[in-house]
C-alpha cells in the first residue's frame, strides 16, 4: 500500500478545542513515521492545552481518512505544568537563579513546551530559557548576554541536582 505525504497535511490542521487558553494555539506535528508489516505507523505530538482526549478525536478522524490502516499514536494534550512549587527542581533553580543574581519568579504561563506532555506522567519540569521578545512573531529575537546567563544557570542548576543524587548523606 502507498503513503501520499500529502495525506499528512488534513491531519496537521484537524480542528482541536482545548479548554484552555494557549497564545500559540494548538500544534499537532506528525513525529515518527514507519512502515513495518504492511502497515503505516505514525505518531503525533500534540500540544493544546487540554486534558480531554476527546477533543483530539478530529485528529484520529483525519488519520484515518487520509492514511488507511495507518496505526497511530496520539501523544499530548496535557494543560498546564503540574510541578508543585516545593519539588526539587524548583528548590533548586531558585537557588541557582539567587546565586546569579537573578530572582527567581515562579508563574505559569501559556506555550507548547514539551514539559507539559512530561510533567502530568510525574516528571518534574520547569521552563527556563533567554530573555527576548516577540515570541514565534516576526523579528523574534535573544538578548545575548542572557544565553551567557542561561548557560549557567543550567551548569550550577545541573551540579545541585547530582550533588543531591551522589550525596551519601
Amino acid at each position: 500500500m502507498s503513503f501520499n505525504l500529502w495525506a499528512i497535511v488534513p491531519i496537521v490542521r484537524a480542528p482541536v478545542r482545548p479548554e484552555m487558553y494557549s497564545d500559540y494555539g494548538v500544534s499537532i506535528t506528525p513525529n515518527f513515521y514507519t512502515y513495518e508489516e504492511n502497515e503505516h505507523k505514525l505518531t503525533i505530538d500534540v500540544r493544546a492545552m487540554t486534558i480531554n482526549i476527546e477533543a483530539l478525536k478530529p485528529i484520529e478522524e483525519a488519520v484515518k481518512e487520509n492514511i488507511p490502516n495507518a496505526v497511530t499514536s496520539i501523544r499530548g494534550g496535557t494543560g498546564y505544568l503540574y510541578t508543585p512549587k516545593n519539588a526539587e527542581i524548583i528548590i533548586k533553580a531558585s537557588e541557582a537563579l539567587e546565586e546569579l543574581g537573578l530572582k527567581p519568579r515562579l508563574v505559569e504561563m501559556g506555550g507548547a513546551s514539551d514539559s507539559r506532555y512530561f510533567s502530568p506522567l510525574g516528571i518534574q519540569c520547569i521552563d527556563f530559557g533567554p530573555k527576548g521578545g516577540n515570541l514565534h512573531g516576526p523579528n523574534e529575537y535573544v538578548e545575548v548576554k542572557s544565553l551567557y546567563k542561561t548557560a549557567e544557570f543550567y551548569y550550577k542548576l545541573a551540579l545541585k541536582l547530582l550533588k543531591r543524587h551522589n550525596d551519601p548523606h
